[in-house]
Formats: C-alpha cells, sequence, structure tokens
C-alpha cells in the first residue's frame, strides 16, 4: 500500500490527489486483523454472547413476562425464599421516587410494615400487578410500560376500581419504565428498571445462602437482560466507545458493507412487491418500504393534505429495514379523525390485527407486526441465507395474514 502511495503522490494531479485520499481512507488489512485480534473486543464478544434465559424463550422486551417474573418476586409466599424482602424493597425505592407525594407513607412505615401474608395478583381488575395486604389495609398498584404508552384515564381507573373493591385500604401506586419515566397520575410514583435491576443484584448478593439455587441463577439472568436491553450498561457502553475511537476506520468500512445489505434487501423486497400485480409500491426509501394492496385504493381513505405519502393512502404496510432487523408492519397514517378512529376500531375488534394502542395517535397507529428476520441472521447469515430467509416469510406472509386482514378491511364499508 506504501508502494502505491507514493506512486499517487509523484504524478502531482488533481485526479492523483483524490486518488490519495480515497486510498488513504480505506483501512489496511493490518486494520482489520488489528480489530480481530483486539483484547477489548474479545472481552465485548465474551459479554453479549453469555446464554441468558430471558433472551431465550424471547422475553426481553414482552411486558407481560416481565409483569409474571416480578409479580414472581414480589410474592412472600412464592417458593424463591426471599420472603417479603423484595417487596419491601420495591416499596422503599416507590416510596424515595414518589418525593414525599405520599402523605403519611414513608420508608420508616415500610420497615416496621410486616408484609409476609401480601397476595400478589396479575391482571386483577385489569391492573398488571396488584399486591394486597389485607392485615396491614395496603395494596399495591403497579403499571409495567417498556415500550406501550398509557391508554386515556387508564391509571385512575385502576386507582378507582381498587378503591371500589378494597374500601379503607391506603393504596400506592408504582409507574415502572426502562427510566423512571413520570406518569399523569401524581398517585402513581415514577420507578425505572435500572433501580429493579440493583434490587435484584443487592437481594441475589445479600441472600445468596438462603434463597433457592434456581431463582438466584435466574435473578442474575433477568438483572443482565435489563441492563443490557432494556436500561443499558455503562461498562459495556464504555468498551463499544473505546474499540470504535481505537478502531474507527476498520469499524466505519465493516458497516458500509452493513449498510450496503440493508440496500441489498430494500431491493429485494422492492421486487416482490412489484412482481404482485395485487399490490401497489408506495412512497419509501431504503429504510421504509410501503406499499398496499390495489383492492384498497377503491376505498376513499386519503389524506388530502399527502403528510405522509404523496399517494395520500391512509392505510399502508411498511418494511422497517434496519441493520438491527427487518420488521413488516401495517400503519395507520395521517388522515380525517373519523376515517382513523374507524379503521382503529376495526383493528382492535379482528386478529391477527393488533394495535399497540386502543387509543388514536395524533398521526400513526401500528396495528400489525411481523418479523421478517433476526438480527442474528442478518449479522452472520449468508446473503443466500438473507434472500431465502425474506422469500420464506414472505410466501407465508401472502398466504396467511395479508388475505385475512385484505378481508377484513374491506369488510369496512360492506359492514
Amino acid at each position: 500500500m506504501e508502494r502505491r502511495i507514493n506512486l499517487i503522490q509523484s504524478a502531482g494531479t488533481e485526479e492523483s490527489q483524490d486518488a490519495l485520499e480515497a486510498l488513504q481512507a480505506e483501512p489496511s488489512i493490518d486494520a482489520l486483523v488489528a480489530l480481530i485480534e483486539d483484547e477489548d473486543l474479545r472481552q465485548l464478544e465474551s459479554r453479549l454472547d453469555e446464554f441468558n434465559i430471558f433472551e431465550a424463550i424471547g422475553a426481553v422486551r414482552q411486558e407481560e413476562r416481565h409483569s409474571h417474573f416480578l409479580a414472581f418476586l414480589l410474592d412472600p409466599m412464592e417458593t424463591h425464599r426471599l420472603g417479603d424482602f423484595f417487596l419491601k424493597g420495591f416499596l422503599r425505592l416507590a416510596v424515595r421516587g414518589a418525593g414525599g407525594r405520599l402523605a403519611g407513607f414513608n420508608s420508616v412505615h415500610v420497615d416496621v410494615m410486616d408484609f409476609s401474608n401480601a397476595e400478589v395478583y396479575r391482571e386483577r381488575l385489569d391492573i398488571d400487578i396488584l399486591a394486597l395486604d389485607r392485615l396491614n389495609k395496603f395494596a399495591l398498584i403497579v403499571e409495567n410500560k417498556i415500550d406501550s404508552g398509557l391508554h386515556s384515564d387508564q391509571l385512575s381507573r385502576y386507582f378507582q376500581a381498587v378503591e371500589e373493591h378494597f374500601a379503607g385500604f391506603a393504596a400506592l401506586g408504582v409507574f415502572l419504565t426502562p427510566h423512571g419515566q413520570d406518569s399523569d397520575d401524581p398517585r402513581f410514583a415514577p420507578l425505572s428498571y435500572v433501580e429493579v435491576a440493583g434490587l435484584v443484584d443487592l437481594l441475589r448478593e445479600q441472600h445468596r445462602a438462603t434463597i433457592e439455587s434456581g431463582v438466584e441463577i435466574l435473578m442474575g439472568h433477568y438483572s443482565r437482560m435489563l441492563r443490557r436491553h432494556i436500561v443499558g450498561k455503562q461498562d459495556i457502553g464504555d468498551l463499544c466507545v473505546k474499540i470504535y475511537q481505537k478502531h474507527r476506520r476498520a469499524l466505519d468500512e465493516i458497516y458500509r458493507y452493513r449498510l450496503d445489505r440493508v440496500a441489498s434487501i430494500a431491493n429485494q423486497l422492492k421486487s416482490l412487491i412489484l412482481g404482485n400485480p395485487d399490490l401497489v409500491l408506495d412512497d419509501g426509501d431504503r429504510g421504509y418500504i410501503r406499499f398496499a394492496p390495489v383492492s384498497w385504493d377503491a376505498r376513499a381513505w386519503r389524506d388530502s393534505d399527502k403528510s405522509w405519502t404523496s399517494s395520500g393512502r391512509i392505510l399502508l404496510y411498511e418494511f422497517a429495514n434496519w441493520p438491527q432487523g427487518l420488521k413488516l408492519k401495517l400503519i395507520i397514517g395521517p388522515g380525517p379523525v373519523a376515517t382513523r378512529q374507524r379503521l382503529l376500531e376495526l383493528a382492535s375488534a379482528h386478529p391477527p390485527l393488533k394495535p399497540a394502542t386502543k387509543t388514536l395517535n395524533s398521526k400513526w397507529n401500528g396495528v400489525f407486526a411481523r418479523d421478517f428476520l433476526p438480527t442474528r441472521l442478518l449479522e452472520q447469515g449468508t446473503d443466500d441465507e438473507v434472500r431465502n430467509q425474506i422469500e420464506k416469510q414472505w410466501k407465508l406472509f401472502l398466504g396467511g395474514d395479508f388475505r385475512r386482514i385484505e378481508e377484513i378491511v374491506l369488510s369496512l364499508e360492506a359492514s
């Protein structure tokens, strides 16, 4: 490479200077070798490659599974042998997060109260987690949100339901989110998964000798999964920054080739859509490929302002084509509120449509989602494996959910 640089420099032309800059920007084989042999990179790979039971069962971002496991830990009568230690620790964090808003209830009250007979329920009164202590006349209401948002008056309705069914109980609400987001109800104390992970680690260490061994392992897996996927883990982030600073040119080149795969996938998806006479391709780019059934164009579902796409279509399928995965969604976009509301109500009542929320958002509502490519295949699969997986998933979609959804949507004006 040094000889090539010398030859280009000796030419002395404007074109040779451009060639020199391009050549010097290329990562050398030595740079790639240095990246592969870097000890920090090996350490990062080791941490990311650790087996985790919650990742294996697909529970990383499923709110219901998080609620199930947290309810298990909160229940003093469960088989973990923690007693009410986790429930008390959880309450201390919640009281601290309330910032004095809970009159007559503080950490001292938590310490002196015995919660060993508390009952913990899932989805009772539609509440994610409900803990009841009948002796102390106390109720804990936990609303758990990872990716979804709140519905209208949701928290207020939970409090009202508890007051109606358990008259005279003092109630504490907890709004649990990845980073401790405030809710729209001051009776709910914000609590973060950062704090939950810390509590899990603390109790796991303090009670290692007495808790059930399988539970001790699960608690370790759970806190590591939270730090890796839900709240981020600082030391992993620091390692990534350190590696990037040392090997920027090599990593930039690797990422450029990865983006080329995104472009290749986009071209394949557009070809599949254009090759189907029942479909019409809409606006988009390589990151977002949108389309709709031709049959839907007979309906007057258009946004006159065309604030989403030039076609004005309100209801569109959209491939989210990212380096970390490929997902197909059906989205209600901007348009007349009455039309969007009718489409959302229709989706709420007919599987396989499943809106992320039953409340109409200001611009977009996702009402269907299907994974096409997992991250691992994108990172480790060959081009042929990726293409074959996309074709397989496309055929399954067209032969199944696509036809059912098309009929459901077309029934809107027929009903």
